[in-house]
């Protein structure tokens, strides 16, 4: 099992998607068998030890005997120990660390948000929970094709999207690449953007401009035609920045400097 779960993790290579999760999901088989060899070696479980000694005298025998650790498992143990905690301290801080200490990484560049990364996600997460009030579960809420916020937008989210904006649609699990970016184009003129083409990085490309809608009696009629109950729009999105925009036409359900959300009844 160990050597299956390696082979796979270091020989093999997932080509439905930009990211390997074949080969980050094939480690966890010999993690698994290592984590259950570890077990044993704290549990000092000797098989062939316990058959030998009697009952009557094994019972003196307390927990201490049998949790006697190696150094080199003690090592391993606190090495362990030690990553895992930091991972959970990164995810529950990480946002915090890049407002405050200007923490970045290359999917969501924090230069770009003025270090209000945390609060822009915070934002986001308020604008899910106004319509929650107001929207059943069963609701479509639908974004902008802007890349840098895609994953909070997605995250945040209760409801189905129409276009959740994946690279490429996210069709190599399914469907048809041309419905989809036809899609996308209809959806795009409320945003003022539209998702870069097929086969380009969609982290690293600028959006395409389109022109936007004017009328709040335009976009009444575009969501009742694709059936999108509300719309979240954010400070990445030309939309937000047109001063003729139909945001500036109809009353938000909720509004920050960054965020703004909209139903469309």
């Amino acid at each position: 099992m160990l050597a299956s779960g390696l082979w796979v993790a270091l020989m093999m290579h997932s080509t439905v998607i930009t990211n390997n999760d074949l080969s980050f999901r094939g480690v966890e088989i010999a993690q698994f068998i290592l984590l259950v060899w570890g077990a044993a070696q704290i549990a000092g479980v000797r098989p062939e030890t316990y058959l030998a000694v009697p009952p009557e005298q094994s019972q003196g025998a307390g927990p201490s005997a049998r949790l006697r650790i190696d150094w080199p498992a003690g090592l391993l143990l606190v090495l362990g120990l030690t990553s895992t905690i930091y991972q959970l301290t990164m995810l529950r801080f990480y946002l915090y660390g890049s407002d405050r200490y200007n923490w970045t990484n290359p999917v969501i560049p924090e230069s770009e948000f003025g270090g209000r990364l945390g609060a822009i996600n915070k934002e986001v997460r308020e604008a899910y929970a106004a319509l929650d009030q107001i929207l059943p579960r069963s609701a479509k809420v639908q974004f902008g094709a802007a890349p840098k916020l895609n994953l909070p937008l997605i995250y945040y989210s209760r409801y189905q999207q129409l276009n959740g904006v994946f690279v490429n649609c996210g069709t190599p699990f399914g469907g048809s690449l041309t419905q989809c970016f036809d899609l996308a184009a209809r959806i795009a003129p409320l945003f003022g953007a539209a998702p870069p083409p097929p086969g380009t990085d969609f982290s690293a490309s600028n959006v395409v401009d389109v022109p936007t809608l004017k009328t709040a009696a335009a976009v009444h009629s575009l969501c009742r035609d694709l059936g999108i109950d509300a719309l979240i729009i954010t400070g990445e999105d030309p939309v937000w920045n047109d001063p003729d925009g139909w945001p500036h036409q109809m009353k938000p359900v909720f509004r920050s400097d960054f965020v703004a959300a909209y139903t469309c009844f």
